[in-house]
């Protein structure tokens, strides 16, 4: 039921000439998303993990009633691709049940695409919960010492399923968002403010949710992400001891 992957560091350095050099390697044929949780004040309002059951499901057979045995099989249109070895159908769970200016989030990081040059990130959401301008969200901090962020709908991604992630929708469950045109990705500049291209490789990436269930439009406080994508890598489960 679990799957444990060792997530190295991907970046090399060396000294040349009085500079460093960076080595950026290539995009990794898999990474490792594991749930964090940040609450110093002990208010036990964000709980973090992947869930059994609750992701995108495609190609999942299933029993059509009064069979007892599987007959058929459930395509959601949000996630035409996946994680193939997402066995479980796993989904990241994000909430903060609290009020936005509780000082906690709930998150992942995502290890294994350090010294990364940045051309595509994404996810699939499920569609009636949260998705706003700042949560969640892709926190990005570079080699060259800058941090940028990448909200659920700021900037505007690519829907590659018809309609916004809100409201719900009958045609599908999740929705899939993309960040990039496949050479490079654009996110706001944290100490600017401005929209720019992330052009420097990956020192650290992660997920960030801290909007509580007092921001709108959905009022939720809560999201249910799948198939994490770096560049074209899906990711849709979680390692040893963060799966529940």
């Amino acid at each position: 039921m679990y799957r444990f992957i060792i997530a190295a560091g991907l970046l090399a350095s060396v000294a040349a000439f009085g500079q460093t050099i960076f080595i950026v390697s290539p995009t990794p044929a898999r990474f490792v998303v594991v749930p964090t949780i940040f609450d110093p004040g002990d208010s036990d309002l964000i709980p973090s993990g992947w869930i059994q059951g609750i992701g995108c499901p495609t190609k999942r057979p299933y029993a059509v009633y009064p069979s007892t045995h599987d007959n058929a099989i459930y395509m959601d249109a949000g996630c035409p691709t996946t994680d193939n070895s997402d066995v479980q159908n796993e989904g990241l769970l994000l909430v903060k049940g609290g009020p936005t200016n509780d000082n906690a989030s709930s998150g992942a990081n995502i290890l294994g695409v350090q010294g990364v040059v940045l051309k595509e990130l994404g996810y699939d959401v499920r569609r009636g919960l949260h998705c706003g301008a700042g949560a969640p969200r892709f926190n990005i901090e570079t080699m060259d010492g800058k941090n940028y962020f990448l909200g659920c709908n700021s900037p505007t991604p690519t829907a590659t399923t018809a309609g916004p992630p809100f409201p719900a929708s009958a045609t599908s469950g999740f929705t899939r968002l993309r960040w990039g045109n496949g050479s490079s990705v654009q996110a706001y500049n944290a100490a600017t403010g401005m929209l720019e291209t992330v052009s420097s490789p990956v020192r650290r990436l992660s997920l960030l949710f801290d909007e509580g269930q007092d921001t709108g439009p959905d009022f939720t406080g809560m999201a249910i992400l799948d198939n994490i994508d770096v560049n074209g890598v899906l990711v849709g489960q979680g390692p040893l001891g963060f799966i529940f």
